[in-house]
């Protein structure tokens, strides 16, 4: 099952001179578009997590980063 949509060329030899960000506009945008879809199909098919599973995990986050901030490796 493909997630995303096809895969998309830029074909340098058509772009001149120009560079990336103008000739690769058009095909940025299909891949903008191709994404969005994919992210909309994925939200459709998710469920939320139970309140209690979103609290462990905020509070398990929290404790790495507040492991990381006050536990440097030494010199």
């Amino acid at each position: 099952m493909r997630l995303a949509g096809q895969p998309r060329i830029l074909d340098r030899t058509t772009a001149g001179n120009l560079p990336f960000r103008e000739y690769g506009w058009e095909t940025a945008g299909e891949c903008q578009d191709d994404w969005d879809r994919h992210v909309t199909a994925v939200r459709a098919t998710t469920v939320p997590l139970p309140a209690e599973l979103e609290t462990l995990l905020r509070d398990v986050a929290e404790a790495v980063e507040h492991s990381a901030r006050t536990h440097r490796p030494p010199p």
